[in-house]
């Protein structure tokens, strides 16, 4: 029998002893049947320990992983080391030994660390990214890619850190600083080891269609990837063909420069006697800047250098001005942009700093949504075009503006007339005179061209008006008399620009009040074709289409698609990582390491001082081995390879982590993959993420697991940080919570139920010292509650309660809502107050606060007479059929709105019933609007047409 008192220390001791020694939560994935996978990103074993902030995560995956064991599944939950990187080489700089030391010391401790959390891990299976029995896998995959084509080394521009003297690949480098030590990150000129994340992209993309991610998390690698589909168009120069990448070919007769990226082989071909000294000081000053700095619009957009070149372009022959500009980037497209400011904000800035034409080509299209000229579709329409003039005080900083009578229209406009036959500027002498009598008035500047469609009421039909903008200034104040008939129609009223903006009704002249002040600003969105040639008048849509067929049949440009994404850089001249496992013969020619010299062992005699060059370049004994396996003056690769190779498969081998013999069993990776629960940081989003599922993605298609493998991480949860002070807790801050004081006082049990209580999971949380109390005292309540159990039939009113309580926390738990079980648990144990509650109801209680308080749960299992675990037990059914039943998540436009419980087998019309009904409803649109995505046992997807 349990003591009378909740005394944690002595119950922990004697259940961390009882489940080693049954081995209680180690599983042989040969043997599983009806499996659940629960990962967290493994650690890096830092010297520094775990804090309360590092908990949270591995509390939350032991929650899922107990409750899923208690719902009958076979549950692998694994635990490893991502033990290389620069953290362990720079403390052994620091105090001269050696990395591997720092490493070994390091994993104990935070092994003893991660035990204290009483999560279940399969101990049995742990791995350790820098132990060569892991490593020559990594090396051995290296080299599966490198077969296929998706290794290759070239030289390139990268990412340098002084500081840590090695290579960044583009995801480290965090608003132009190294992410790991803040250092300004520079450019240099290398031969570097890429792997082809590029040749996966589209891949990539789709995939994310396929998994239970956070939306956010799914369009941060959209992001990342940044796929652009258009075209590349050539212009010709007298140093060959520029090829230009653009998104917008219906902009092309707005083209007014062609800029180049510094790096662009055509800089050096451009360059001649009369321009030299102008362009090679303009990219000795680009070289002292960051990718960040460069895409800087504001700061950017004067730094430039024209060559005196022009280019020609290849509709109109024009001749086009040759720029050299920073804010264009190499790694992006074709290293060339054609400039057309009147429709790009980075081109804009760039044409007014530097007095380049501004053309407009695109006509902004308004559709008039509020009376009284609202568009009506019904309505027939009736084309025509007119002028809209900003007709400007003659003394005061005022502008005219007409006031049509209720009878009229009752709009309140600028001024405007319809072109019928005179010219656009002829049309606004014209009507000024006849509108408002002015004599003296001077046209300054036509500003730009709008379509407006509207309902015109005094003619009772739609229009859709080609607007042509105007300035125009009086001169003075003269007027002529103006017809009766005509003043009886509006008043003129002279307003401020501040006046008119909340005077003006129809939405184009709305839209126009912005080119007031610049004379026009950039349009970017779609729109219709202006100053185009044969192509004005057609939608944006439409043109492009057809600019490209044009081109394509003169060989002067063709569809093309292009992705922000990189190729993955993965060269580091560091020592503690994967030995790159290539050879080199006596005349630079690269060979494969052979597979029976696999692992590539890092040597011993480095001093690993950062100096440049990989400190393998200075090993002897690493020349030594190369000459005794391969021939004298061979030698190998000396750089390592960034440690996220060794955490984009790690997953894989957790399935078989003592087979000496193949990296990973493809009939376990099938029967476990893919991982049904990943849990880590959103930092990880653009980096570890995007890189498994490229390796997972390689290994699928090139038969090596099977296809349904492809996709490594089924769901997602990216916890919530957890901070002090309203920050990230670190120890430069000095604001750490060590779990081990409130461990010694509270117990385990009471600090993983306050990581699970503070709020949300997926929610930044701010930690209160004294939250644990709360917690604290339920514990000790619900331990001696047990004196309160009686062996006899549960009355009604006290079953229907337990189930009230079970419905809801099974809706909790599917919506990850662990703060509020906790709290529902609560509100149950103080309703049974000092009543007694029988034994089967506290039986099935304890089973369901087992998955948070694993310690307090078997003592008192074992205290209500059963012999086995309480992780023997199932979770209880009676009275919810949600327990036995999927949760679907139920989205719109993308976005997760809810959880639909279903069997699993229903049809996309079943679940569509289903969610009808639920208490989500309201926020799924018009079904007759919608374009439904149903994944059956993920996801059903309500797509607006207007997303």
């Amino acid at each position: 029998m349990a003591k009378d008192f909740y005394d944690h220390a002595a119950i922990e001791l004697k259940w961390n002893k009882r489940w080693q020694e049954e081995k209680l939560y180690e599983v042989d994935p040969k043997e599983a049947e009806d499996k659940f996978y629960c990962l967290d990103m493994f650690p890096y074993p830092s010297g520094e320990g775990l804090h309360v902030g590092h908990w949270r995560g591995y509390v939350l995956s032991d929650f899922y992983a107990r409750y899923w064991r208690l719902m009958g599944k076979t549950v692998l939950h694994p635990m490893g080391f991502d033990a290389f990187g620069l953290p362990a080489e720079n403390a052994a700089i620091k105090n001269m030994t050696h990395p591997r030391e720092f490493t070994e010391k390091a994993i104990p401790t935070f092994t003893n660390q991660l035990k204290q959390v009483g999560a279940a891990y399969d101990w049995s299976k742990v791995i350790n990214t820098s132990t060569p029995d892991y490593y020559k896998w990594t090396q051995w995959l290296f080299l599966q890619l490198y077969k296929h084509g998706y290794a290759e080394k070239r030289e390139g521009l990268v990412n340098w850190c002084p500081n840590d003297q090695t290579v960044l690949a583009n995801e480290q480098v965090v608003d132009g600083k190294c992410e790991r030590c803040g250092t300004v990150v520079t450019k240099k000129s290398l031969s570097q080891w890429y792997l082809k994340t590029t040749a996966l992209a589209d891949e990539l993309l789709d995939g994310l269609e396929e998994v239970n991610w956070p939306e956010h998390v799914k369009t941060l690698q959209r992001n990342w990837i940044g796929r652009s589909d258009g075209a590349e168009i050539v212009f010709g120069s007298t140093a060959g063909e520029i090829k230009v990448f653009t998104t917008r070919p219906d902009t092309i007769f707005g083209v007014t420069a062609i800029v180049l990226a510094p790096e662009n082989p055509l800089v050096a071909k451009l360059t001649n006697d009369k321009n030299r000294q102008a362009i090679e000081g303009y990219l000795s000053e680009v070289r002292a800047k960051t990718n960040i700095d460069r895409q800087q619009q504001k700061e950017t957009a004067k730094t430039a250098v024209f060559t005196e070149e022009y280019a020609t372009h290849p509709l109109t022959n024009d001749k086009l001005p040759i720029w050299i500009a920073d804010y264009v980037l190499m790694d992006y497209g074709t290293g060339a942009a054609m400039s057309v400011p009147a429709h790009d904000e980075r081109d804009f800035q760039f044409a007014r700093t530097h007095n380049l034409p501004i053309i407009q080509v695109i006509a902004p299209k308004l559709v008039q949504s509020t009376e009284p000229a609202k568009y009506r579709p019904d309505e027939p329409t009736a084309n025509g075009q007119s002028v809209i003039v900003f007709v400007k005080h003659p003394t005061e900083d005022k502008y005219l503006g007409l006031d049509w009578k209720e009878g009229s229209w009752g709009a309140k406009t600028l001024l405007t007339g319809t072109i019928d036959d005179l010219s656009p500027e002829e049309t606004v002498v014209k009507e000024i005179r006849e509108e408002t009598g002015y004599k003296n008035a001077k046209i300054s500047q036509k500003l730009g061209v709008i379509d407006g469609l509207f309902y015109h009421l005094p003619k009772k039909t739609n229009k859709l008006v080609r607007g042509h903008v105007f300035l125009v200034e009086l001169e003075n104040e003269e007027q002529d008399i103006v017809d009766s008939a005509e003043q009886a129609r509006h008043d003129l009223v002279w307003l401020t620009k501040e006046d008119l903006a909340k005077f003006l009704t129809p939405e184009t002249h709305q839209f126009i009040l912005r080119w007031l002040d610049a004379g026009f600003t950039p349009y970017t969105e779609a729109g219709t074709l202006v100053n185009s040639g044969i192509f004005d008048s057609l939608e944006s849509d439409e043109a492009s289409a057809k600019i490209v067929t044009l081109l394509e049949n003169d060989n002067k440009g063709k569809k093309a698609t292009t992705y922000r994404l990189r190729d993955w850089l993965v060269s580091r001249q560091r020592y503690w990582g994967a030995p790159i496992p290539i050879v080199y013969d006596p005349d630079g020619k690269l060979h494969e390491v052979k597979d029976e010299h696999l692992p590539l062992l890092l040597p011993d005699d480095v001093d690993f001082l950062p100096g440049g060059e990989s400190p393998l370049a200075r090993s002897n004994e690493y020349q030594e081995r190369a000459e005794k396996l391969y021939g004298q003056g061979w030698h190998f690769e000396t750089d390592t390879l960034d440690t996220f190779v060794d955490s984009s498969w790690y997953f894989l081998r957790y399935l078989s982590p003592g087979d000496t013999s193949v990296v990973f069993d493809p009939e376990l990776v099938k029967k476990w993959l893919p991982v049904d629960l990943y849990i880590g940081g959103i930092e990880h989003a653009t980096l570890h993420l995007l890189y498994a599922r490229f390796i997972a993605r390689f290994l699928a298609k090139n038969g090596y697991t099977d296809a349904s493998t492809a996709e490594p991480f089924k769901q997602l949860f990216n916890i919530g940080m957890i901070t002090l002070h309203g920050a990230k807790m670190s120890k430069s801050k000095g604001n750490v919570v060590s779990p081990d004081p409130l461990i010694e006082h509270y117990g385990t049990d009471a600090l993983r139920g306050y990581e699970l209580f503070v709020g949300p999971m997926d929610i930044e949380a701010e930690w209160n010292v004294n939250g644990i109390n709360g917690i604290h005292r339920f514990l000790i309540k619900a331990f001696q509650f047990k004196e309160k159990v009686v062996d006899s039939p549960a009355e009604q009113a006290e079953t229907a309660a337990f189930n009230h309580y079970l419905r809801e926390v099974n809706k909790m738990i599917a919506g990850f809502r662990l703060n509020t079980v906790i709290s529902e648990a609560m509100k149950l144990i103080n309703s049974w107050g000092s009543k007694a509650v029988s034994e089967t109801i506290f039986k099935e209680f304890l089973i369901t606060l087992s998955p948070i308080f694993p310690y307090l749960t078997e003592e008192l299992w074992e205290a209500m007479g059963e012999k086995q675990s309480i992780f023997h037990a199932k979770w209880p059914t009676s009275g919810a059929e949600a327990a036995s039943m999927k949760e679907l998540s139920v989205r719109v436009n993308h976005k997760h709105i809810g959880i639909q419980q279903v069997e699993g087998n229903e049809s996309q019309d079943e679940v569509m019933e289903l969610v009808q009904t639920s208490d989500f409803k309201e926020k799924v649109p018009v079904l007759d609007k919608t374009r439904i995505i149903y994944k059956p046992g993920l996801f059903i997807d309500f797509v607006s047409d207007t997303a």
